[in-house]
């Protein structure tokens, strides 16, 4: 199925979604794809928490906000999950997604942090200090065993990618680079305000790029751990797989 047609459908069941605002829809939307210079792997994207405001008038996005609350809880509670934990803030105080995380993950030993859109971040730091901070933030507000030590900060330029009129990037290619220049515009950003070169420690938590490299490694290890479980499920597979086939030809004689 080509990609256009898989993106049509989505447009339309979220258009057809928003016509009817009485409407919350868990189903899920299941997509394969089969490449063979990829190993085998199940990404689930949950839909974004809500936070309605109080009052009786906002009842029906209160109810829609506890239906995704519920489903991504259970998307995650799985012991063998790596949990990507997108949190837009700028103070680490403050934590949306991460509360309903830490219910199923109360340290963040299977979840990686991810500050998003660092280029909008940025501005609103006047200090320097408030930037250390946010890059480094402090154990007695994110004292946990978090995967991958410390946070990973991230900015998507924003726009489509195709050849329609909306679309703002006209090729994959196109848009990667465009992903490139943001990071190196957010490195000099940050060290603007800092004051001060940053650190390899912290280049290598700064973009997609390198949230990416630790995703590619992390799974690398933990398809090598599995390795010892998994070779004794493949050799009985192939044990039941032979003889069924000798059955097959014993039939056939």
């Amino acid at each position: 199925m080509p990609l256009a047609d898989i993106q049509a459908y989505i447009e339309a069941e979220n258009m057809r979604l928003e016509n009817d605002p009485s409407q919350f829809s868990d189903k899920e939307i299941i997509i394969r794809i089969e490449y063979k210079h990829c190993p085998n792997l199940t990404i689930i994207d949950t839909p974004g928490l809500i936070l309605p405001a109080p009052g009786r008038k906002n009842r029906v996005l209160q109810s829609w906000a506890c239906a995704v609350e519920t489903l991504v809880r259970a998307k995650i509670q799985h012991k063998e999950t790596i949990i990507l934990c997108l949190e837009d803030c700028s103070d680490w105080s403050n934590a949306t997604t991460r509360r309903v995380v830490m219910q199923v993950d109360p340290d963040l030993t299977r979840t990686v942090l991810v500050s998003t859109k660092l280029d909008t971040k940025i501005p609103q730091f006047a200090r320097a200090s408030d930037v250390e901070v946010f890059l480094q933030p402090p154990t007695c507000v994110l004292d946990v065993s978090l995967l991958g030590d410390s946070p990973f900060f991230t900015s998507v330029p924003s726009g489509r990618v195709g050849s329609c009129r909306e679309s703002v990037f006209r090729s994959n290619e196109e848009f990667k680079k465009a992903i490139s220049l943001r990071e190196l515009e957010d490195i000099a950003s940050l060290e603007d305000k800092l004051g001060r070169a940053l650190t390899k420690v912290e280049k290598n938590r700064i973009g997609v790029s390198n949230l990416r490299l630790f995703l590619e490694e992390l799974l690398k290890k933990r398809y090598i751990e599995s390795v010892p479980l998994i070779i004794p499920l493949l050799e009985k597979e192939h044990r039941g797989t032979t003889r069924k086939l000798r059955e097959v030809a014993q039939e056939i004689r």
